[in-house]
């Protein structure tokens, strides 16, 4: 029941924005609604956490971009040093001539800008790059781009278990679906169809909510 709660608040929050109506009905019913039994759920394995601390500092980079961004295994790869623009603080993702719509770029909603999260910043130097591509040693012979061995090997988990973690976070954190949906390059529709896109305030709001077990490490 609170799943369909948040979900319906959610829609109508983005009414709210596109001014289509200026009130909330759903807001506060969860107040009113008995909790459900607790559930245990585990999408991303627990060790996973320490593992990372253990990578090499490019692994981490790569590990870290994604958790902080919702982004593809193939669109993290296909990153090049132009798409992370820090001064504006945003990530482009975009079709190129190395990574185009039929490699990692499921759709046109997958081409977006996604906000850098204030604790991607500690990875600046990592990710600043001065060839065209920001992880250029992912990329095969045969021009494909690959997900790392360590995510199986090292970590026992896939970059989608981490995506979707991060949908599951947001959710339990009552983010609307539109911008989940706009982070993660997902589309959502309406019966009168698509609705528009969300701001980057949202999206930056929203990315700050995610808290992750052993983020912060001393260096």
């Amino acid at each position: 029941a609170k799943k369909t709660i948040r979900y319906l608040s959610g829609l109508w929050e983005v009414c709210i924005d596109e001014k289509w109506t200026d009130s909330n009905p759903w807001k506060g019913v969860l107040n009113h609604v008995r909790d459900e039994a607790p559930q245990t759920r585990q999408i991303v394995p627990e060790g996973v956490w320490r593992t990372v601390k253990a990578l090499p500092v490019r692994n981490q980079a790569l590990f870290w971009i994604i958790a902080y961004s919702g982004m593809r295994i193939q669109e993290a790869l296909g990153l090049r040093g132009k798409d992370l623009d820090w001064k504006t603080g945003l990530i482009h993702i975009a079709s190129h001539q190395k990574r185009g719509l039929g490699n990692g770029i499921k759709n046109t909603n997958s081409i977006r800008s996604i906000p850098i999260d204030t604790r991607l910043k500690r990875w600046a130097e990592v990710l600043k790059t001065n060839d065209e591509l920001v992880f250029p040693e992912f990329l095969s012979a045969a021009g494909n781009w690959n997900t790392p061995s360590f995510w199986q090997q090292r970590l026992k988990c896939s970059p989608h278990k981490l995506r979707h973690e991060l949908a599951t976070q947001l959710r339990e954190k009552d983010v609307n679906e539109q911008t989940i949906s706009d982070l993660l390059g997902h589309s959502v529709k309406m019966i009168t169809g698509q609705y528009g896109k969300t701001t980057r305030e949202a999206m930056s709001k929203a990315l700050a909510q995610l808290k992750w077990p052993e983020e912060e490490t001393d260096d």
